[in-house]
């Protein structure tokens, strides 16, 4: 798949997220000792293969993240380790992977609509690609994770930041 049809599919599920508008609550159990928070937001494998691609829409944990205030690098550490659950979770069905990439999004909220009195959907963030090696995700996604949320990104974990996180 070329980078343009690449690029058509990711557009297609950033739609889709929008649309959506629901959130799903994911816990995973990690090997290597107890779970770590919950996982919040919507998660689609948008492209398995050798190089998987899953995106998350992680609104619910961005709005948390701006309601308590959490500071900027413990809100980063928390998503990138949030993330790193995903792609351990995700990866026993990738059984074609080498890597696996979990792309972090979130729907940006504009002004409250008068009429409605809801908030308006000023678009979608691109926050950051985290990528591992799928048999490291496989088989150690709950070390590696616990290494992320405590903010020292693992060998063989690639954290690539295309965007920010909104104001508090």
């Amino acid at each position: 798949m070329g980078a343009e049809a690449l690029a058509v599919l990711e557009n297609t599920f950033l739609r889709y997220f929008i649309r959506a508008l629901t959130s799903a609550t994911f816990a995973f159990a990690l090997t290597g000792g107890a779970a770590l928070a919950s996982v919040s937001g919507t998660v689609v494998t948008a492209k398995s293969g050798e190089h998987a691609l899953i995106l998350w829409d992680a609104t619910p944990a961005v709005v948390t993240i701006v309601d308590n205030k959490q500071p900027r690098d413990a809100a980063m550490e928390s998503l990138e380790s949030q993330a790193m659950q995903i792609a351990g979770e995700r990866a026993p069905a990738l059984t074609d992977a080498k890597t696996i990439t979990v792309r972090v999004v979130y729907q940006k909220i504009g002004a409250v609509n008068p009429a409605y009195g809801t908030p308006t959907f000023a678009g979608v963030e691109r926050v950051f690609d985290l990528t591992v090696d799928a048999p490291t995700a496989k088989t150690q996604s709950g070390a590696l994770a616990k290494s992320l949320a405590s903010g020292t990104t693992p060998k063989g974990v690639t954290v690539q930041v295309t965007g920010v996180l909104p104001p508090l």
